[in-house]
């Protein structure tokens, strides 16, 4: 295994005296610490350096846990975002020049089960961990992470939007994760489209337009008649759920008894309904026949996340040849990912380690060169009263401002429910029914629902009637 920083030996450093905030050196006397007290007391200097002194000087000297610009110490994560590792070491390291980040790529499909794997076989785990996608709630629920709302990190909830906090909690409502970038999503279309077949690409206007599901199954089918079957509202099940399915904070599960009818019930009632108007266009989300949708002119509305300028809109239209807007969606935004970083409990650089997860986080600086070199959000309120975050506006959204869009327009309207370790299996079940629905036209809503409480009746230990 490689260690961070070329040359260094981890067992060389001092170790860290987390409660005092200061280091200690082994093996050291207490008639030499002694000794040093009533030097230091009776003479304004020393010929010793500083840093040679022991953990008897004045706490008020010490600076405060996690702000030892100082500080020393070779960190380990594990990340399938090399990209985002790299920029936010560039800008921590500015501030803190004596943290370095070793890590080892790991795929997130792969991410948990290399977590599990290493715990059960006693092994050591980074000092740092990331948590994402529907997996996240079991990451969390492990017992293996620091907690990060107490002492000594002091993590404050108010300096961050209400919607990441949900994916930053465990389900004894304890933080223990940091989301880095967050996620709002509203609803990307082509102006040229919407022009065409709805009169207007302003926002305002299609909002006015689109108010909830009922006006845009509505207007989805007179879509469907103006251009002859060909275009549709959406690409498929699986993007129509993405928004319905996460517009919802109702639990799963609610005193060990499945919530079915209330968390998953209404996503599903669209699903079928949409699907018997016909403005749906079956596509599988990860098809091929997906990504050239956002080209070839038969779908008007797609889910935009953050990220999904990038990923999704310039991915599959570089040039933007459809002439890309976002609106909020019927009946408000939702969240689609972000990522979070986390503390290991057995890391022995956590405050380098808290450190690293405030900066990219939680600071402004991070912020800006989030927005800039990748166009991602950060969670991290105060960021955005800075001028260079106060507006963002992308030529190719034709100069729409995403800082007012995600910052201002979508977080409000987000409702999330907290991660529990059963998320994992309520999609896996959900995304069942919708694979099925592609080719099944004789799915209904009871069918659909009997088969979910089956999948997690046999997945889910401890359910009661």
């Amino acid at each position: 295994k490689k260690k961070a920083g070329k040359g260094v030996c981890l067992k060389h450093y001092f170790r860290y005296h987390e409660k005092e905030g200061i280091y200690m050196k082994k093996f050291l006397s207490m008639s030499l610490a002694a000794l040093l007290v009533v030097s230091i007391a009776g003479c304004s200097s020393t010929e010793e350096p500083a840093s040679s002194l022991p953990s008897a000087s004045s706490a008020s000297n010490e600076a405060a846990f996690g702000y030892n610009t100082e500080i020393e110490a070779n960190l380990t994560t594990w990340t399938w975002d090399t990209g985002g590792v790299d920029l936010e070491m560039s800008v921590i390291q500015k501030k803190y020049p004596g943290i370095n980040m070793e890590y080892t790529v790991v795929a997130a499909e792969d991410y948990l089960k290399k977590v599990q794997t290493t715990v059960a076989s006693g092994s050591e785990l980074p000092d740092i961990v990331n948590a994402d996608g529907f997996w996240r709630g079991k990451l969390y629920n492990m017992g293996i992470l620091e907690r990060l709302d107490a002492e000594p990190y002091n993590f404050d909830r108010s300096t961050v939007f209400d919607y990441a906090v949900p994916y930053m909690v465990t389900e004894q409502d304890e933080v223990v994760g940091i989301v880095k970038p967050g996620s709002p999503a509203g609803m990307a279309y082509s102006a040229d489209l919407t022009e065409k077949y709805l009169g207007t690409s302003d926002p305002d206007e299609l909002e006015k337009m689109l108010p909830d599901w009922d006006s845009f199954i509505e207007v989805g089918k007179e879509v469907l008649d103006k251009s002859n079957g060909e275009v549709k509202m959406l690409s498929g099940y699986d993007e129509l759920y993405q928004i319905i399915g996460y517009q919802n904070d109702a639990p799963y599960i609610v005193d060990n008894k499945l919530n079915l009818e209330e968390s998953i019930g209404p996503a599903l009632k669209r699903m079928i309904e949409m699907r018997d108007a016909g403005i749906l266009a079956n596509l599988s989300s990860e098809s091929s026949s997906h990504n050239a949708s956002y080209n070839n002119g038969t779908v008007l509305f797609y889910p935009c996340a953050t990220w999904s300028i990038r990923w999704r809109l310039q991915e599959n239209d570089p040039d933007g040849a459809r002439n890309w807007r976002l609106m909020t969606p019927p009946e408000g935004g939702f969240n689609w990912g972000g990522g979070a970083g986390c503390i290991t409990k057995d890391s022995k650089n956590k405050e380098a380690a808290w450190i690293v997860l405030r900066e990219a986080g939680l600071s402004t600086d991070c912020a800006i060169a989030y927005m800039n070199e990748l166009t991602w959000f950060s969670i991290y309120k105060e960021a955005y009263d800075t001028p260079e975050l106060k507006s963002f506006k992308l030529d190719y959204l034709g100069g729409q401002d995403i800082v007012d869009f995600f910052v201002r327009t979508i977080p409000p309207t987000i409702k999330n429910r907290a991660c529990t370790s059963n998320d994992a299996a309520v999609e896996s079940a959900v995304a069942l029914v919708r694979t099925d629905m592609l080719t099944n036209t004789s799915v209904t809503y009871e069918s659909a629902m009997k088969q979910i409480k089956n999948d997690l009746e046999m997945t889910i230990p401890g359910l009661t009637e």
